[in-house]
Order: structure tokens, then C-alpha cells, then sequence
């Protein structure tokens, strides 16, 4: 140990796993060694790195999202159109919201959607698109629909909004 303790250098051998009593000042240069022979490989991985990311970020698809929003009563407007001064209250107005959000995305109001808009998927295609949720505890539901183009996200939106409104009344009227 003796010559390298008398020139002030920290020893870090027992930390780095290199040869006891190797100095600082040599460590630093075998570091820089290897660094000088293996530059093009640390300098490649980066940017290969960089150029797959690129790839892989030009090749994806956009996708878009638009939401309508819809509010709905769990209570029936047909009969307080019918009977304004009747209150009558559903024994799970929870369940009831609950099944009207699923309404909106099930077959037949997609179904009303493709005709409409005259479009050429199939309606489990069109339901792939679609999501609906209530808004936090609120009666107001989102209907998100995904899509490439940004106006035709909007346009499926608004018209599984539209087409529910639709549904939703005339079923209310045939009970």
C-alpha cells in the first residue's frame, strides 16, 4: 500500500472491484480508454434509440376523440307530461340512470347512427369506437367516440347523442 496512500489520492479500489491500490487519476484513465474504443457503439445505441421512436411515431395512426354530452332523467317525461302533478319515483333511480347510459351504446341506437349517417361499418365496428359514462355523480353522461379524422368523431358523437334522445323518447312513449 505504501507509495500510493504518500500522494494524496483517494483510493476506490475496494468500492470499484478494480486492482488494490489502483489511483484515481489511473481509474479515470482506464474509463477513458474503453470509452475512446467503444465510442461508436455508446454513440449507435442513442441514436438507434432515436430513429426507431421516430419510426415507430410516424408509422401510428392519429387518433381523436370528441364527446357529446347528454343529460338524462331516470324519471319518466312521458308521464309527467301526460300527469304534471304526479311524482312518481322509481323504487333505483341509480339502476335506472345506470341502464340508460347503457342503452347508448348497444345495438339498435348504433344501428339508428349507421343509417343516419349512412355509414358503411357494421355496428359492432361503430360500437368498437364508442364508450359512454356518467360524469361523476351527476345525470350527465359522456359519449366519447374515437375515431381518425377529428370531424368524424364529432359527427358519430353527436348523433349517438341525437339517435339515444330518439330511442330513448320512443320507447318512453310505447310503455
Amino acid at each position: 500500500d505504501g507509495p500510493y496512500l504518500n500522494t494524496g489520492e483517494i483510493r476506490e479500489d475496494q468500492l470499484n472491484g478494480l486492482a488494490p491500490g489502483m489511483l484515481m487519476s489511473d481509474q479515470l484513465a482506464q474509463s477513458i480508454r474503453v470509452l475512446r474504443r467503444r465510442w461508436r457503439i455508446m454513440a449507435l445505441v442513442p441514436l438507434l434509440a432515436l430513429v426507431v421512436s421516430l419510426a415507430v411515431s410516424v408509422r401510428s395512426h392519429k387518433e381523436y376523440t370528441a364527446t357529446a354530452k347528454v343529460v338524462l332523467n331516470p324519471q319518466n317525461p312521458v308521464n309527467q307530461a301526460l300527469n304534471p302533478g304526479s311524482q312518481v319515483a322509481s323504487p333505483d333511480p341509480e339502476r335506472d340512470l345506470n341502464t340508460q347510459v347503457s342503452q347508448i351504446t348497444e345495438t339498435p341506437v348504433a344501428n339508428l347512427v349507421r343509417g343516419s349517417l349512412h355509414l358503411a361499418e357494421d355496428s359492432q365496428t361503430l360500437l368498437g369506437q364508442v364508450s359512454a359514462g356518467l360524469e361523476g355523480t351527476t345525470n350527465i353522461v359522456d359519449i366519447v367516440v374515437t375515431d381518425a379524422s377529428p370531424q368524424r368523431a364529432a359527427l358519430i358523437a353527436n348523433a349517438f347523442a341525437a339517435q339515444y334522445i330518439g330511442f330513448h323518447l320512443a320507447n318512453e312513449r310505447s310503455t
